[in-house]
């Protein structure tokens, strides 16, 4: 990683090297195996069919040639992406902007920035790669809302040979930018009393091939050990030699030092974290529900696809018939019915005695349908551990009939889980904006508008319930004028943050009649006419 405009390097001697299996010690909430498993829980596909066997454990009793064919067979539904995609889906729709405050008593005014153009260019360009900050966050919320966590590092490289910002920014300096982190590679952290990373080690993994006649049998890793010095973040970095499955690190093996320690202008390490509470964790609620459901699944599959040949057989009757009875060479041959298959596909017929009889046998279906029943039950399950279950579902008749008070309550439920992730997100965003910020030596108070209006809110049926509402006549301006911007931020969920604040003011300064919104609504009053 780049520092951004540098001052002068710190005077302290780096250690020269440190051992390897001191350097590579974990965190205690490392747990890479689990975000693995819910990785392959939110991607599906071939990817999981390849795994299957991490899932669904073969029957006791179970042969090697079937369990190995079932799995052959098995398939995965991804609920767990389905759910996380729809509440990450849900939470952007209504928009995010980070802004500063013009007053720092009221975060809700939206005031100037010092260097707009640089701000506006990150927000447009967050990654160097065309992508816009808010859509850079919704990929960091799922990978948040799936593992719990989500790690971003952010980077200013300086231009070369200035000797201030404003130069710095002329040559193209000093650009801002984020990266997402994948979970293993923050190997260690502690946190300060702030609640920032008083320190943490990055590991990354350099496999290069030289040139075409080259291999990638070896490769290095590069750790670098970020630190807080006198208010700034310094960052050094240690690399191995050339490692290979023959040649692998011994434990006391020392890493050398490569780069010496180095100071940003960052005043917390520029590594962040999104952590979510633990009710706001997706993939622990709703992933050992998909394992069960991959596993009901694909053991009726399997019991199905075995079932769907039925067993031929024979019913033999008596070689010695009864008193007085017939009797025939068919019906004294006592291997008739070892072979009716073989015998049909040889002759095209099967030779019966008298009371013989030639069938089909297979399973009730009973049991299949019990299995089906409970797939059913597991992913409206699914669905319901994270309260989303109504918006969620296919449009199944059952879902169809249910009444608009159910519904609405379903949405209640899944605004409330959208309304406490924001406030986690939206945070997540000001602290991003603050470590740029406080890098450039800037003092902004900013403030992260959006995610806080969803489509939960039917806009159909609130223009319905608009007309009955304001026909109550409640004696109220301040209710009036409520719900006016409920209603218009509503059925304009996309509406930018200046947008509503000005929607908003307008609203309030406004003279609302008495009979706003309802000139087509006349109810006369009871009684004879």
């Amino acid at each position: 990683m780049n520092a951004p405009f540098r001052t002068d390097p710190e005077k302290s001697d780096p250690p020269a090297a440190i051992p390897y299996a001191q350097l590579t010690q974990m965190h205690p909430e490392l747990d890479l195996d689990l975000w693995r498993r819910l990785e392959l829980l939110y991607v599906g596909g071939y990817e999981m069919q390849k795994r299957a066997r991490e899932f669904v454990p073969a029957v006791p009793g179970e042969s090697t040639e079937r369990y190995n064919w079932r799995l052959k067979h098995s398939s995965y539904i991804s609920y767990v992406g389905q759910v996380v995609g729809y509440l990450a889906g849900a939470l952007f729709q209504a928009g995010l902007q980070v802004v500063p405050a013009a007053d720092a008593g009221n975060p809700g005014t939206p005031g100037g920035v010092p260097s707009h153009d640089f701000y506006a260019e990150f927000a447009a360009d967050c990654d160097l790669q065309g992508t816009a900050f808010a859509d850079f966050l919704r990929t960091v919320t799922i990978d948040a809302l799936l593992h719990r966590r989500a790690v971003v590092v952010l980077d200013m490289p300086p231009a070369p040979d200035v000797s201030n910002r404003a130069d710095e920014e002329r040559l193209g300096g000093g650009r801002a930018y984020v990266a997402q982190l994948p979970l293993g590679n923050l190997l260690d952290w502690e946190q300060g009393d702030d609640g920032n990373l008083a320190w943490c080690i990055v590991k990354t993994r350099v496999c290069k091939r030289r040139d075409v006649l080259s291999s990638r049998g070896t490769y290095r890793e590069r750790y670098t050990l970020w630190q807080l010095n006198d208010g700034r973040a310094v960052y050094r970095v240690f690399e191995t030699r050339d490692i290979s499955d023959q040649k692998p690190m011994r434990a006391e093996e020392p890493v050398e030092c490569v780069t010496p320690a180095t100071a940003t202008t960052f005043k917390t390490l520029p590594v962040k974290q999104l952590v979510l509470p633990e009710a706001l964790w997706i993939g622990n609620k709703a992933g050992p529900l998909a394992e069960e459901h991959f596993r009901k699944r694909s053991d009726l599959a399997g019991a199905m696809s075995r079932s769907l040949l039925e067993v031929p057989y024979v019913k033999r009757g008596p070689e010695i018939p009864a008193v007085h009875g017939a009797i025939s060479e068919t019906q004294s041959d006592p291997h008739r019915g070892a072979d009716p298959v073989g015998q049909a596909l040889d002759k095209g017929w099967v030779e019966l005695g008298s009371e013989d009889e030639i069938g089909f046998a297979g399973p009730s279906g009973r049991a299949f349908e019990i299995a089906a029943r409970q797939c059913h039950e597991l992913r409206d399950e699914i669905f319901r551990s994270v309260h989303a279950m109504a918006l969620s579902l296919a449009n199944t008749s059952a879902s169809v009939g249910r009444s608009g008070d159910s519904k609405r309550e379903d949405r209640s439920a899944t605004e409330i889980v959208l309304d406490a992730l924001g406030d986690d997100v939206r945070r997540f965003a000001r602290e991003l904006y603050t470590c740029i910020s406080r890098a450039r030596n800037e003092r902004i108070v900013w403030v992260a508008h959006g995610l806080d209006k969803f489509s939960n809110e039917n806009a159909a049926e609130l223009v319905e319930e608009a007309p009955l509402v304001m026909a109550t006549n409640i004696a109220s301006p301040t209710f009036r004028r409520e719900y006016a911007k409920k209603f218009a931020f509503t059925v304009l969920p996309k509406l930018s943050a200046e947008t509503k604040q000005q929607i908003g003011r307008e609203i309030d300064e406004g003279t609302i009649p008495e009979d706003y919104m309802l000139p087509h609504l006349h109810l006369e009053p009871e009684g004879d006419e």
